[in-house]
């Protein structure tokens, strides 16, 4: 396991590391408690450090082509000035196929432009939605919902926008149309991250309901303490080819998406205590962001059995030695 801390060499600054992404070119995009975002290569050189200005912490880091997307202004990827105006853009922001952010404000859930100025592309624009003005800009917002969002998605395949409200799921399509989503039992879908996968499926961890797998806008699977997950309050994942990486109040841990099975991954990298804010995954390294610094290493530290090397010599109970080849649990 490969960490680096670049707190090390600064020793007023106490930030944590909320965010991690990887960009257009491979490097690394690292969000802060203290409003900044600092890009490193592989090999943990830092590169370059976007300062956003705000004391607040980085709440997400996306990219659109080779734009540095954050919570208070978009930079051109090797250009340390923010070239808009501070803004705030809420839990997070994701492309849609038409021009327009699908933004988690703090009190809505809607599109913006991609320009932030103008109003958002809808083929109707006199849907049941209230179109607001937002921002420093000459933009507005088209207003799904006046309620706080805490993440979004855009269904690619279906072309529909996701939001996930302080209250409940809810989707809609682009004709005005909207679906409140819940689980079977009726309880509300309250999440924290959703996720696409390449059959179209969305994952989305939840407070308080583990994980949740939807299929044409319907809860087919869940995963819980009861599938031996480490806690019920998801708050990040991430997908492969392979695993679900899930990081909960408690722990990390992998779903097989073949065995249907939940390992604790924290456990084999003896990170447990340690608080982890984010999990960024590709086909080879698994990196963390946490409130210590950021881990990387290899996906095969994780998927691997960790047996002890050692054995048993004699064991001893209630004052009695028994013989190794007897059965003691």
């Amino acid at each position: 396991i490969r960490s680096f801390n670049f707190d090390e060499s600064k020793s007023s600054s106490s930030k944590n590391y909320t965010k991690i992404a990887i960009g257009p070119g491979e490097n690394y995009f690292i969000g802060t408690s203290d409003g900044k975002v600092i890009e490193i290569d592989r090999q943990g050189k830092e590169i370059m450090t976007y300062d956003t200005k705000s004391d607040n912490a980085i709440e997400f880091v996306s990219f659109s082509k080779d734009t540095l997307l954050t919570t208070y202004g978009f930079f051109k990827i090797g250009n340390p000035r923010m070239f808009t105006k501070s803004i705030y853009l809420g839990k997070g922001i994701v492309e849609d196929d038409r021009g327009n952010f699908l933004m988690a404000g703090s009190n809505f859930g809607g599109l913006i432009s991609k320009s932030l100025v103008g109003q958002p592309n809808f083929e109707k624009k006199l849907a049941k939605y209230k179109i607001i003005p937002y921002g420093k800009y000459d933009g507005n917002i088209l207003v799904f919902r006046d309620k706080r969002a805490k993440c979004v998605l855009f269904d690619k395949f279906h072309r529909k926008y996701y939001v996930a409200y302080i209250d409940g799921l809810y989707v809609y399509d682009n004709f005005g149309n909207e679906k409140h989503i819940k689980f079977p039992n009726k309880k509300e879908i309250i999440g924290s991250e959703m996720l696409q996968d390449e059959d179209g499926c969305i994952w989305i961890a939840t407070l308080q309901s583990g994980i949740a797998r939807l299929k044409q806008e319907q809860v087919v699977e869940r995963i819980t303490v009861k599938n031996s997950l480490s806690n019920d309050n998801c708050r990040r994942i991430e997908l492969d080819d392979k695993n679900l990486w899930i990081v909960t109040d408690d722990g990390f841990d992998t779903y097989d998406l073949k065995t249907r099975k939940v390992k604790n991954a924290a456990l084999n990298l003896c990170i447990k205590g340690i608080t982890i804010n984010d999990v960024f995954v590709d086909h080879k390294m698994v990196a963390l962001a946490t409130n210590q610094g950021v881990y990387y290493f290899n996906k095969n530290i994780v998927e691997d059995e960790s047996l002890p090397q050692f054995k048993f010599t004699s064991v001893l109970a209630n004052g009695k030695k028994l013989p190794l080849d007897k059965e003691i649990v």
